[in-house]
């Protein structure tokens, strides 16, 4: 049992008062999406966004959805609260498919939306009343969400496949140590937790589990994406690993909309975060030092002219068109292409939006 104070009873009527302006918040569409860059670390461009939930308080500025998140899932508000993200996102996408026709967008689903009936029926209304393709869309969820209840998962999940989106198994290596449900749930990704890229650079055992994610993935036929990538040191061992896809700090934060369609429209890129190439001088001196490339020159002097006493029917050459191609030989022998560095281009302030990179749910 527990006494209760004034302290708990404060408690109590703020929860209150923050449920009931969480109610009206949703009805004034305060809610919007924002959206993380997933880049392929390959080429280093952009590949798609993870869509994140801010509330966009009038009082209190951006609101991340740790504060928040908790008490909607208890209250039934969290399922019309994605479904709005949700249907922002697709619409958003739709048009910036016209700029990167490949361009996807990923949307976490929380426990609670497997226990709602209509989820496939919802998501299917947005992707058709958005115009998208369904292969645009992929649906991110953890472990432990879907083995809460496996049947039923399989299920949905099965109708999603076939519908075309795509599914994705987030903070990949924190849950269930028996994997043989990846055989079990039609998954065509697995995201690596960030706990795992956090400080790999350091941690030869983080490194080995990281790695160990990555062969399991090829292995499968599935697409490896890394979260939390958060400096150059973790991009080039994920890059070596073979890691097709990465999110985090070190790329963007979060965005609102109009930053991440000024992204689009400039071609942003990544490139610049690799290592410069090394420059090379635009002459380099021969390895073969000057008197054996003199008598270099003289011995192919001295062969031609040998062949020409040996062969009557080559005619003879003058001796400033031999000089000529002598200064050409030596030319080729000396010359060196040059090789220019390309000039960094022109970068975007990916630091404008200074909140914590938190999950929908």
């Amino acid at each position: 049992y527990a006494i209760f104070n004034q302290s708990m009873h404060d408690r109590l009527v703020k929860l209150h008062e923050l449920e009931v302006e969480l109610q009206n918040a949703l009805k004034r569409g305060e809610f919007q999406p924002y959206f993380q860059p997933i880049v392929s670390l390959n080429s280093l461009t952009l590949s798609g966004f993870e869509v994140l939930m801010r509330w966009k308080h009038p009082k209190r500025g951006i609101i991340p959805p740790g504060e928040f998140i908790e008490l909607c899932e208890k209250n039934g508000l969290i399922e019309p609260m994605t479904y709005s993200i949700l249907r922002q996102a697709c619409r958003k996408l739709f048009y910036w498919q016209e700029m990167l026709p490949d361009l996807t967008i990923s949307v976490n689903l929380s426990g609670t939306h497997f226990s709602q009936e209509d989820l496939y029926s919802v998501i299917e209304s947005i992707i058709n009343e958005s115009n998208i393709m369904p292969s645009s869309l992929k649906l991110e969820l953890t472990e432990g969400k879907i083995m809460e209840d496996a049947e039923r998962a399989v299920e949905i999940l099965d109708k999603f496949k076939k519908l075309g989106t795509q599914i994705m198994i987030d903070d990949f290596g924190t849950g269930y140590s028996n994997l043989s449900y990846l055989h079990r749930f039609p998954v065509d990704a697995l995201k690596i937790d960030r706990s795992f890229v956090t400080g790999m650079e350091r941690d030869s055992e983080k490194a080995a589990i990281v790695r160990t994610i990555i062969t399991l993935a090829k292995a499968l036929g599935l697409t490896v994406v890394a979260e939390g990538v958060e400096n150059v040191h973790q991009l080039y061992q994920l890059r070596e690993l073979g890691c097709q896809m990465g999110q985090g700090f070190l790329f963007s934060k979060p965005l609102p909309p109009e930053m991440a369609e000024k992204m689009l429209l400039e071609r942003f890129n990544w490139q610049h975060l690799l290592p410069a190439p090394q420059t090379q001088p635009t002459r380099q001196i021969s390895s073969t030092p000057p008197i054996q490339t003199a008598q270099l020159v003289s011995q192919t002097r001295s062969s031609q002219m040998i062949n020409k006493e040996v062969n009557p029917v080559v005619q003879k050459t003058e001796p400033v068109a031999m000089a000529k191609e002598a200064e050409q030989i030596e030319a080729e022998i000396l010359d060196i292409p040059i090789i220019e560095a390309n000039a960094s281009s022109e970068l975007i302030d990916l630091s404008i939006v200074e909140v914590e990179d938190t999950k929908l749910h």
